[in-house]
């Protein structure tokens, strides 16, 4: 569907009509970020990459726009109380200043108190506006200090309360929760729920809850809810880049009002992105932070886009172009299903609304549509890309099945309209997140290091644990896949030391982040993706200590010699 480097654009559509009218209707955001001790002390989040993904919603509000930022644990603090946006750039700058700071005394993870201080905010903002909280929480509802029985029994009394009455005050005031659960293990029975309860009918079929077992991709999810809450069309690439590299992106689209054009990637201060304009314009970012840069173009030139990309270290980047368009493919199946069962696939053309329910359809100023096929794939949790396949039309609906889901985790389907405008070629192109839950049958692993912290040059034990189902799990070893820092990757194999325990080790040759994953083998099928975060220091191991050997050795060499001339010769 696309090429490593030139990515034809043509019509990009979404899967929400918030600018079919031509109107765009301000937001009312209120930001819950989870901050107890576990999401920097287990390693979830020691990057603070939660507060850029803060940061990159408050850039991307607009005048009119309103925001709020809470910080809890224990209970809330607001950081940022609901402020109307005025659309300047030292607004924003005192806005983003107030995120990371930490009020909470960073305990424990009191998530209704949290609801009930977002509700209260949004009441400030105008009965018209579309309203929508984002909560970010790394673990399950924890209220009260004492025995673990005693903190069991709270925090279910808890989260009967959240999905009872919180979540209740939510649906009737239209005000969606958005979940994103920070953890390879969410508590899908209560955040689920959450999600759920509170989405409004009309939203039925989007995805309202969103999890991730390491924070690399909280600023993209982050980026998603956004946009999919103001209506852009978006379409991704993922690419990684060291040192220089082109990007060319084909825009023709007669109908686009507005193109946003999104970098996101790795903490990279000294990554640098320009963009150039089919007239030969530079077009300079609206946003820029460590982890992102943000491009807005009004009535878009037709024609191809250049994005030169420069870094000094090798740096994932996820490409997306985002359009505000009248005609929508829309994709009302279900946000979730569950992995090695067929996934049902539905698109529907729709022009400002309307059903286009035949191949061919005359827009409001005559021009003539043609629609000659629908196309889809699916990229894996694991970044794996499904095969193109051909959708069926069935009198407006196009309709197909994914069959080769295996692992748990978020699934990107991409769909693409081929067709002409007026004998033009044109290519329309969405794409919708959908949730792969687990097979309960399968086993269930979980990954742990054995030391406390990581230094370079020196082994490090990891272990895994069969949870669940051990005996559906015949392997005597299991490989890990170790990507690096750099983006490089190898693979580590842990040896079977018990009927559920497997143990091995690899040692970190850089500082950085590193992040395993049980590799995909046709042999292993598990419940939940298995992933361990761990940040490696410089070391005292062989590698850490290398630099002091050496000036050691140069010392002892230059002794020898200095003792050698001031020794006293014999005389012969």
């Amino acid at each position: 569907m696309r090429g490593k480097t030139l990515i034809p654009i043509l019509i990009l559509v979404g899967a929400i009509s918030y600018f079919a009218s031509g109107e765009e209707r301000n937001l009312a955001l209120c930001l819950l970020i989870d901050n107890s001790g576990s999401m920097d002390w287990a390693g979830h989040d020691p990057k603070g990459l939660r507060w850029e993904a803060a940061k990159l919603v408050i850039d991307k509000t607009r005048k009119g726009d309103y925001i709020c930022l809470v910080d809890f644990s224990d209970r809330p603090f607001i950081l940022q109380p609901l402020i109307r946006v005025d659309g300047s750039s030292a607004q924003k700058r005192r806005i983003k200043e107030r995120s990371g700071v930490i009020l909470s005394n960073r305990k424990l993870t009191d998530i209704d108190s949290a609801l009930k201080v977002a509700l209260d905010q949004l009441k400030a903002a105008p009965s018209k506006i579309t309203k929508a909280v984002i909560l970010l929480t790394d673990g399950e509802v924890d209220v009260v200090e004492g025995t673990p029985q005693e903190k069991k029994v709270a925090a279910e009394m808890s989260k009967s309360v959240i999905l009872s009455k919180t979540a209740y005050r939510f649906l009737i005031q239209k005000i969606p929760i958005y979940i994103v659960a920070l953890t390879d293990e969410p508590d899908m029975d209560f955040l689920g729920k959450l999600a759920d309860y509170t989405k409004p009918p009309e939203q039925e079929q989007e995805n309202h809850f969103f999890y991730s077992p390491t924070s690399a991709d909280l600023v993209v999810i982050f980026s998603d809810i956004f946009n999919q809450l103001r209506g852009l069309s978006v379409h991704t690439e993922r690419y990684r880049v060291n040192g220089s590299e082109t990007k060319r992106i084909r825009l023709a689209d007669p109908f686009a009002d507005e193109v946003e054009f999104q970098f996101i990637h790795d903490q990279n201060p000294d990554l640098e992105v320009k963009l150039i304009s089919p007239d030969g314009k530079q077009i300079k970012p609206y946003a820029s932070e460590k982890s992102y840069k943000l491009f807005a173009v009004q009535k878009p030139v037709p024609g191809t886009w250049t994005a030169l990309i420069r870094t000094p270290r090798t740096t994932n980047i996820r490409q997306s172009v985002a359009v505000k368009e009248d005609i929508k493919l829309e994709m009302p199946f279900a946000p979730k299903f569950r992995v090695g069962t067929p996934l049902k696939i539905i698109v529907n053309v729709k022009y400002l609304g309307e059903l286009i329910d035949s191949p061919r359809f005359t827009i409001s100023d005559g021009s003539v549509l043609q629609i000659n096929e629908v196309w889809c794939r699916v990229i894996h949790p694991d970044g794996r890309i499904s095969p193109e396949f051909k959708l069926q039309n069935r009198f407006g609906d196009y309709v197909g099945s994914y069959n080769d889901s295996d692992i748990p985790g978020r699934y990107l389907v991409q769909v693409e309209m081929r067709g002409e405008l007026n004998d033009q070629e044109v290519v329309i192109r969405s794409e919708k997140h959908v949730i792969g839950f687990a097979d309960k049958s399968l086993p269930r692993v979980a990954l742990k290091r054995m030391a406390s912290r990581c230094k370079t040059g020196v082994p490090l034990q990891i272990e895994a644990t069969v949870l669940e189902n051990a005996s559906a799990i015949h392997k005597e070893s299991l490989p890990v896949a170790v990507k690096k820092p750099d983006g490089s990757s190898q693979t580590v194999y842990l040896q079977r030391i018990s009927r559920d325990r497997y143990r091995g080790e690899f040692t970190p040759t850089d500082s950085g982040t590193y992040i395993l994953t049980l590799s995909q083998d046709s042999g292993i099928a598990l419940a939940d993706p298995a992933t361990l975060q761990i940040e490696a220091i410089g070391g005292s191991g062989i590698v850490g200590k290398m630099p002091f050997i050496i000036l050691a050795g140069f010392a002892l060499i230059g002794g020898g010699i200095a003792l050698y001339l001031r020794k006293p010769k014999l005389e012969m």
